[in-house]
């Protein structure tokens, strides 16, 4: 008997079967279930938390505990021999006050906050020229050093001032004056003390730069004097007695000129008591053992000569 092939296909839903399985996908189950997946994840949990604390405590560590970083070598250079110890001790202290954020260690050091700290606390210092970091736990510091420039003289002591208004020490007044060290007049208080700032930095800034454009011009400063109170008037000495008056406002340049133009005209300053200039248009004059020199100085009393006169 032959098969007829064709008779399945007549079969109403044969057709739809063998789509259905042709089309049919195989779930797969996940091998990560069960008590096995979730040992897995768990053991993933500890061994990020085991890494993290890891982590904490090795910067716990680097901050906090005495490690190679923290600073223990520490180079000073610019101040005598005494004074660069006594910054070594005052770097150490500033360094263990900081117990929070301890900039002992040389990662968390704070330079700004050095510097400020040690020009606050030691006169010797005008300012700190740089700090530089020798890893892993050292410090080299170089510190332009606060020198007397000027003298404060009176019949018992002599006052050493910095360059800028600092009061450094006492001396006795027969005490000889350093060669380096100038004149400075000032009105003498009872009551200072080392370390205090008995002229102002813009003051005495003014002062020695007119006191250098004079020594441009051939005349030998020796003695500067500041304002008292109130008053506006700066002024110079040489060592011949002359006095130069002048006041520190927009017509000081003026002024300058005014002095350049007068030493041309009179060469000869040792024959002279003063010169004012202190009025913008013009430099005044009085000459040694005139009625000007025994009167209150005053641009209105002088014996200039109208061809003396810058007009």
């Amino acid at each position: 008997m032959q098969i007829n092939t064709k008779i399945r296909f007549k079969k109403r839903d044969f057709r739809q079967k063998l789509g259905f399985a042709r089309n049919h996908k195989r779930q797969i189950k996940s091998a990560s279930t069960g008590s096995a997946g979730k040992g897995n994840i768990i053991t993933g949990l500890h061994i990020k938390t085991g890494l993290l604390l890891i982590f904490l405590v090795g910067i716990m560590y680097l901050v906090f505990i005495p490690n190679f970083l923290f600073i223990k070598n520490i180079e000073v250079l610019g101040l005598r021999s005494g004074d660069r110890d006594e910054v070594k001790r005052q770097i150490f202290a500033y360094l263990n006050t900081r117990k929070f954020f301890p900039e002992k260690n040389i990662l968390l050091l704070n330079t700004a906050k050095l510097s400020d700290s040690l020009t606050r606390q030691n006169i010797n210092i005008l300012a700190l020229d740089s700090i530089k970091k020798d890893y892993p736990n050292s410090l080299r510091v170089v510190l332009l050093p606060r020198m007397a420039k000027f003298m404060v003289i009176d019949q018992n002591t002599a006052y050493q001032v910095s360059e800028d208004g600092i009061l450094l020490n006492k001396d006795p007044a027969n005490q000889v004056m350093k060669p380096f060290a100038k004149e400075l007049v000032l009105k003498i208080q009872p009551d200072w003390v080392v370390g205090q700032e008995i002229i102002s930095r813009e003051e005495l800034l003014f002062l020695t730069t007119a006191s250098e454009e004079f020594s441009s011009l051939g005349i030998n400063v020796s003695k500067l004097i500041a304002p008292e109170g109130g008053e506006s008037t700066f002024s110079v000495k040489t060592d011949t007695g002359l006095e130069i008056k002048f006041e520190n406002n927009s017509g000081w340049q003026k002024s300058l000129s005014n002095l350049k133009s007068l030493i041309k005209q009179v060469p000869d300053l040792k024959s002279m008591a003063y010169i004012d200039l202190r009025v913008t248009e013009r430099a005044y004059v009085c000459p040694k053992n005139a009625s000007c020199s025994t009167q209150p100085q005053n641009p209105i009393n002088t014996s200039t000569p109208d061809s003396l006169l810058k007009k």
